[in-house]
């Protein structure tokens, strides 16, 4: 299983998931213009679009998604004035279980300051945990993860000083801390994990090489860190 990452930061979120025979692509965030650059125009092998919430830098661009011909799956709130392309929008309840093509996908809620769903995506041996913008997770993932994209957006320890007091609270109380995102790890059963992704750093307020150090010592699993 292959994860790609297009953008991932909080201008723009967009990553590729394939097994070689098929793919698909989570988050929305950039416009399509750049997807079909990085993919060297080949986007025909898309089968359907996740996209996590309706903030714009993961769901800004899912109309020109639908007006290529991708079926996008959403939460059931936040996106209205889809126009001619509402045809190709499906809902997802907060703990909906479902199949799109040879994938089975498992939502549930995180939290955040809006309606914002994980996913456990599964096709064939591989069962993948997608996890963005929410400040913990409610949940345990059960064995068989194979591998784990993860959301830490900062550190404690790495907060800029300067940083507004407003986007300090929201940072603290919508995002993934690399101690919160150590606990999560620390509470699921990892042995058949073969790769963990860190998602969403922030430019100011982490530390690349930290979290991937301190979670690859944590974990022992290899990690990498997702930028395009």
């Amino acid at each position: 299983m292959n994860f790609r990452p297009l953008a991932s930061s909080s201008s723009g979120n967009c990553y590729l998931l394939s097994d070689g025979d098929s793919s698909i692509m989570i988050e929305a965030g950039i416009p399509w213009r750049k997807v079909r650059q990085a993919l060297d125009f080949k986007t025909r092998g898309i089968e359907f679009c996740l996209v996590s919430h309706s903030h714009g830098d993961h769901a800004g661009h899912i109309k020109d998604v639908m007006k290529a011909g991708i079926d996008v799956y959403a939460p059931e709130v936040g996106f209205d004035n889809l126009g001619d392309y509402n045809h190709r929008f499906h809902e997802i309840g907060q703990v909906q279980k479902f199949h799109a093509g040879d994938w089975t996908i498992q939502a549930f809620p995180c939290v955040h300051d809006i309606l914002c769903l994980g996913f456990l995506i599964a096709r064939g041996p591989w069962k993948c945990l997608y996890l963005s913008d929410s400040m913990y997770s409610q949940h345990k993932f059960g064995p068989g993860l194979t591998h784990i994209f993860l959301e830490v957006n900062y550190s404690l320890e790495t907060l800029a000083p300067d940083l507004d007091p407003v986007v300090k609270k929201r940072l603290l109380w919508n995002h993934m801390s690399l101690k919160t995102a150590k606990e999560l790890l620390k509470a699921n059963d990892l042995s058949s994990v073969v790769e963990i992704g860190l998602l969403h750093l922030s430019d100011r307020n982490s530390d690349e090489e930290k979290c991937r150090r301190e979670i690859q010592s944590l974990t022992g699993k290899p990690v990498f860190i997702a930028a395009a």
